[in-house]
């Protein structure tokens, strides 16, 4: 099963690709997305695999069904392996990985990869842009941009 992958279309919530993920103030040494408001079919397809999916009742940031996606690496086209696409799923993303915010619409292919712990967990193999929302941006008190 590990050498299957899925495609999904899935919004973006609580994007970290190329900032480490903070765990009580301090870097967890992991970059990552939660891929939300997965379907019926995906959630299907996802679980064939043996990947746990989440779900919280009364969540208040709408995610629906969703998973977390880890990797130790940030998720970006700056190394050896592209991750981040435009649409067409062929060119490379041409922003920064900054700009992919919460609520951006992707396809995102992933892989199933058990840990060490013998869980299953989805690896990211590529994240296709469709719709991009941009994170906003507010001055704070010093006047420096801050990114919310």
């Amino acid at each position: 099963m590990e050498n299957q992958t899925v495609t999904v279309r899935a919004k973006v919530s609580f994007p970290s690709l190329t900032q480490q993920i903070m765990f009580k103030g301090a870097p967890t040494g992991k970059y990552g997305v939660q891929l939300t408001n997965l379907s019926a079919p995906a959630v299907e397809k996802l679980e064939e695999l043996g990947i746990q999916l989440k779900s919280k009742p009364d969540d208040k940031y709408e995610r629906g069904q969703f998973m977390d996606c880890k990797s130790q690496f940030p998720i970006d086209n700056s190394g050896k392996y592209a991750k981040l696409f435009e649409a067409d799923r062929k060119t490379k993303f041409e922003g920064s990985p900054e700009e992919i915010g919460y609520g951006s619409v992707v396809l995102a292919t992933v892989r199933p990869f058990t840990g060490r712990d013998g869980v299953v967990r989805p690896s990211v193999v590529s994240l296709a842009v469709e719709e991009l929302i941009t994170p906003e941006a507010t001055l704070s008190e010093d006047g420096t941009e801050e990114v919310l």
